[in-house]
């Protein structure tokens, strides 16, 4: 019996139903859309792993005190205190010396060759040009001054971080290092090459299945067939399962910093999760919920279960042949 021979009364739920499937796959559509904005806002910001040290921690390998530092795919941004004579060094891109505290020693007079002796021994820089004929007696110091460390994880007070200066360096996380880079043993630790290569290559794929998933999804309206709404389904939970590897890494990742490298993560400093991993988080749930509904409202209507002829038509089997 096909759906003409059925009176209004009868195909009345049946269409008011094929409405309210509609809208909430309409509804669903619109939250993918708004899913790849929110995407796109969180791959985009540095706020995915956040670290609080108060009012400055110090490291001593560092020589500088950390304040805060926040961390998303692309790069890191932190935040320091430092002196005077620091941040004139950091301003014209030196290396900042160990922080130390020197006590005066007594000069005495000596020769070309006691220099020789006292610089390959203390000097940490080249000596000064001098001729081989040269035996005039210089000034120097005799013993190399004490050094006085400040202890690890020590913490300012609000009055002695306010007579410092703040300063913020942000830095691009390394995907492909430079050979050369490898050869001279800057590049940074391989195990976080590798996470920041998986992140960054699952956040563009996730957005690609994203947008193919958003296409399907508009494509149903126009073909109401159930096989596209299982597709388009489908591809939700494919976007939904490469934006829990993004998220899986960088927690993997953060994890790996804090246990290797206690010189940028102080251990006392505080740690959480930015805004935009909640982002992320958001566009997970989005997707799987887009997922489930284009599925479950993704059910065979033929004949009688037909609200229209044209629906049941859509959902006949299609006999491919010669």
């Amino acid at each position: 019996m096909s759906t003409s021979t059925i009176n209004m009364e009868e195909r009345k739920p049946l269409i008011n139903q094929v409405i309210f499937e509609r809208r909430v796959l309409l509804g669903c559509t619109a939250l993918i859309g708004l899913a790849i904005i929110i995407w796109i806002t969180a791959v985009s910001t540095d706020h995915w792993y956040v670290v609080k040290g108060g009012h400055g921690i110090y490291v001593p390998s560092r020589n500088r005190y950390f304040v805060s530092s926040h961390s998303g795919l692309w790069k890191v941004c932190r935040s320091i205190l430092v002196t005077k004579e620091q941040s004139k060094d950091l301003a014209a891109g030196r290396t900042m010396t160990t922080s130390t505290t020197t006590t005066p020693s007594p000069a005495m007079n000596v020769s070309r060759s006691q220099i020789n002796s006292t610089n390959s021994t203390h000097d940490t820089g080249p000596p000064s040009p001098m001729t081989a004929g040269d035996t005039k007696n210089l000034t120097v110091i005799a013993d190399p001054p004490k050094r006085m460390a400040i202890p690890a994880g020590t913490r300012l007070d609000a009055e002695s971080a306010s007579k410092m200066i703040p300063y913020r360096i942000c830095k691009n996380n390394e995907i492909f290092p430079s050979e050369e880079k490898a050869k001279n043993g800057s590049s940074p630790d391989s195990a976080i090459v590798h996470y920041n290569r998986t992140e960054v290559s699952f956040a563009i794929i996730s957005m690609f299945v994203m947008c193919m998933g958003f296409g399907f999804s508009i494509y149903t309206f126009l073909n109401p067939r159930y096989m596209f709404k299982r597709l388009a389904g489908g591809i939700h939970f494919i976007s939904a399962a490469t934006v829990m590897v993004v998220i899986q890494v960088l927690i993997s990742s953060v994890d790996y910093l804090k246990q290797m490298n206690v010189n940028l993560y102080p251990r006392s400093a505080k740690d959480s999760y930015g805004y935009s991993l909640y982002l992320a988080w958001l566009v997970l749930a989005i997707n799987i919920f887009c997922g489930l509904a284009f599925m479950i409202y993704s059910r065979k209507r033929k004949g009688n279960k037909a609200a229209t002829e044209e629906l049941g038509m859509a959902d006949e089997a299609i006999n491919i042949g010669r």
